[in-house]
């Protein structure tokens, strides 16, 4: 991917370069999401796949990567990504109480911190260890919560490994990290 820039690559602070890179990796991460939103598989998939096709730009993606760290920083603060992706997983628990692939009295709101907690906890370890990252942790994370979050019958039509990641993060053609 690359970063957009001023006069052949010349930025007139770090404060510039930094914003460029936020806001390539905010581009990047919005087109996945768009992706995922698209398709016509039920809210909870679309989370489970929003969630690895993240974790595959932060693996694939050095400016994503970049960029996301460079945004918890404090760089390009707006938009803050981390409230974006909680309001995504929010609107998503919504969109799946109304399909009513949930469990009954499941807390949303409880979902969606134990959610954002750990997919946040994933990228941040996953700085470190491209382990945490892996399509493998994100869903065995999913083989585990997903009980607490769909009903039966959702439960036995939802992929935790995710549909087709890849193509949606583009990370067979992205740069490597």
């Amino acid at each position: 991917m690359s970063v957009p820039a001023r006069s052949n690559f010349h930025f007139e602070n770090k404060e510039e370069l930094a914003a460029a890179v936020v806001s390539q990796a905010v581009g990047a991460l919005r087109s996945a999401l768009h992706t995922v939103h698209r398709r016509r598989t039920c809210a909870l998939q679309r989370l489970i796949d929003a969630s690895h096709a993240i974790a595959a730009l932060l693996r694939s993606d050095s400016v994503v990567k970049a960029g996301v760290l460079l945004n918890q920083e404090g760089h390009g603060r707006r938009p803050d990504l981390r409230q974006e992706w909680h309001a995504h997983i929010q609107r998503l628990l919504t969109e799946a109480a109304r399909e009513n692939t949930l469990v009954p009295d499941l807390s949303r709101q409880s979902a969606a911190g134990a959610i954002m907690s750990s997919t946040v906890g994933f990228e941040v370890l996953g700085r470190d260890d491209f382990a945490w990252l892996s399509r493998h942790t994100i869903a065995a994370f999913w083989g585990f919560q997903l009980p607490a979050l769909a009903d039966r019958t959702a439960l036995h039509h939802l992929a935790a490994a995710g549909t087709d990641v890849e193509a949606v993060s583009g990370a067979e053609t992205s740069q490597a990290a």
